[in-house]
């Protein structure tokens, strides 16, 4: 049954100028040209709704609305903008009518001139799979035409941005500090148990330590789409460093907040026998044995330990319920040997809580011990190349393919919208449930330990849409290939 017969052959003319599209079949497609808009303007008229509402009142099974901005295909990029920003506001209408549809707006160019700023309306049901203004070869979003051609987007680094508080030895931007490992990585760690008197290692601690860098080598290979190799190495126990002090005269047990034990890793590099040679290893991991009472690690990045056998570089410790945590190892790792920063918020007696300790989530290793980095970090390791990185800054509309950031593979993979100097706002794909995009603020003024990545804490999911820093991201779909998205400046 037809509800609009009157305007079918209308707004066929219309679709014939588009991008290549199935032949419509015998099954029921309603479409619609919505009344002619007054001047530039973008609100919806009440004639405009009322049209909407009769679509969507009129279609009940119908789970699909496509609404298409129509603009000559020789207009300029304000008028593109128009007719997409009216197409938006007709599917946002729709939406209000029935949360349960789903809404997909776009814009596409026309020769004939009495149809451009107009928005033609599609209405499908869930048996109808023949007609959609969106282009055919939706198994592969990859490959969907309102993807920004990169030529339109702005370099790559423009978004690489600048640490504007940066440290000698970390860096939540660019470039990279000098001693960072940036790329394709091959590491040798050297593992050195220190045995207390009061805090005993012993060879169920080597098995249980044996098991933690089995963990964390497999995790750095996985997430650094397998550019980062591990090696550990476990120092004979004829070697093991017996330490001239009690872990209670090192103040361990009481497990003190950002407590700097710079002065037990002297002390224990100061007791480590000639024979090893620390300097011909990229990293050093001591560990103490495992302990309920102690807890704790600290990375070393940039800082380097002279011995009786070359400078020791790359340096971490773990102590006590730390001792073969794997996670912990790994946070460890990425200050010791790729410069990144805390991303939690430090606390202490001089500041016992935050409105919020974890502002970047349980997304990033360098927050709250996951498996996982944000696509930035990424980018700061030089895991992800040019080709997974696209740049906005001052563009007004962009569409973008993603695939979700654990997927190995050369399409890309991280959006980056350039704020102003020191601060990006940065989207990617991630799978926590439903798959959807992960948006997060990049804020180099706020320093390491003070939180300078602030994440949102779900995903934006198909067909929705958030709004920050004056920017609307939308989702428009999901498949198995990725994520297609709109990112818009308001």
């Amino acid at each position: 049954m037809c509800f609009v017969c009157t305007t079918v052959a209308a707004t066929l003319l219309v679709t014939s100028q588009f991008a290549p599209i199935e032949a419509i079949s015998a099954a029921p497609v309603v479409q619609k040209t919505l009344t002619s808009y007054s001047a530039n303007t973008v609100p919806l008229s009440n004639l405009q709704k009322s049209e909407i509402q009769s679509l969507v009142e009129g279609n009940p099974e119908a789970d699909k609305f496509i609404c298409t901005g129509i603009r000559l295909s020789t207009a300029s990029v304000s008028e593109n903008l128009l007719v997409r920003k009216r197409a938006k506001a007709a599917c946002d209408y729709a939406k209000t009518l029935n949360p349960g549809l789903s809404v997909w707006f776009q814009r596409k160019p026309t020769t004939v001139r009495s149809f451009a700023g107009k928005v033609l309306i599609t209405v499908k049901q869930a048996s109808n799979q023949s007609v959609d203004p969106s282009p055919p070869n939706q198994s592969d979003l990859s490959n969907h035409p309102s993807i920004t051609n990169p030529a339109q987007l702005s370099p790559e680094e423009v978004c690489k941005t600048a640490d504007v508080s940066p440290r000698p030895d970390t860096s939540n931007g660019f470039p990279r500090p000098s001693t960072a490992m940036v790329g394709t990585v091959s590491a040798r760690i050297l593992l050195v148990p220190i045995v207390f008197s009061d805090l005993p290692y012993t060879d169920a601690d080597h098995l249980r330590m044996k098991a933690a860098t089995d963990f964390v080598t497999r995790i750095y290979k996985e997430t650094s789409y397998g550019r980062v190799s591990l090696s550990y190495e476990f120092l004979p126990k004829q070697y093991w460093i017996t330490m001239s002090k009690t872990a209670a005269q090192y103040r361990l047990p009481e497990n003190i907040p950002q407590y700097n034990k710079t002065f037990l890793v002297e002390d224990a590099f100061a007791l480590a026998d000639a024979a090893i040679n620390f300097g011909s290893y990229d990293g050093v991991a001591l560990t103490t044995g495992y302990a309920t009472r102690i807890s704790g690690g600290q990375g070393f990045p940039g800082v380097s330990f002279q011995t009786k056998n070359g400078v020791a570089k790359g340096v971490s410790l773990e102590l006590g319920n730390s001792s073969g945590n794997a996670l912990v190892m790994a946070h460890e790792l990425g200050h010791s040997l790729f410069g990144l920063e805390d991303l939690y918020v430090f606390l202490n007696p001089s500041r016992p809580s935050v409105p919020d300790p974890v502002p970047a989530g349980s997304w990033d290793m360098m927050s709250s011990l996951g498996q996982e980095f944000f696509g930035w970090n990424k980018l700061l390791m030089g895991w992800l190349d040019t080709h997974h990185v696209r740049c906005v800054s001052n563009q007004v509309s962009s569409s973008h393919f993603i695939e979700t950031i654990d997927k190995p593979g050369g399409k890309p993979k991280l959006v980056l919208i350039n704020l102003s100097s020191g601060v990006t706002l940065a989207i990617e794909g991630r799978v926590s449930g439903p798959t959807g995009v992960l948006v997060y603020k990049i804020d180099t003024r706020i320093n390491h330990g003070d939180g300078p990545i602030i994440a949102q804490k779900s995903l934006v999911s198909s067909g929705q849409q958030l709004t920050l820093e004056g920017w609307t991201i939308k989702v428009a779909a999901v498949d198995t290939s990725g994520i297609l998205i709109d990112v818009l400046k308001n």
